[in-house]
């Protein structure tokens, strides 16, 4: 996979991550866009690349701290989390084999 994909998915994951804990500022459409974009809508046409809509309007989510070091940060993370999840799996293979060879031992 080029590097381009995968920085532009994680770019989205993160882009989709801040958005969900709302530490991306939202930047409404004006009511003369609104009334376009909605008029999109009611024809069933997508909306444009990067315009999200909610209950207050048509908004665009402004990245301003999305850079490269962010991208970087959140690949740790989850790097992070990977490798907890193989010490939480090995250790219980660990203390499974443990049981089973006391269980073979006193019978």
């Amino acid at each position: 996979m080029p590097q381009d994909t995968k920085t532009t998915k994680l770019m989205s994951k993160l882009k989709k991550i801040k958005n969900d804990n709302e530490s991306l500022q939202r930047v409404y459409f004006w009511e003369e866009e609104s009334t376009q974009l909605a008029q999109l809508v009611n024809s069933n046409q997508p909306l444009p690349a990067g315009v999200y809509r909610d209950e207050k309007g048509f908004y665009k989510a402004s990245a301003s701290d999305t850079s490269e070091q962010a991208a970087r940060e959140y690949l740790m993370l989850q790097q992070l989390e990977t490798i907890k999840n193989c010490v939480v799996f090995f250790v219980a293979l660990v203390v499974v084999s443990m049981v089973i060879t006391l269980l073979v031992l006193v019978s």
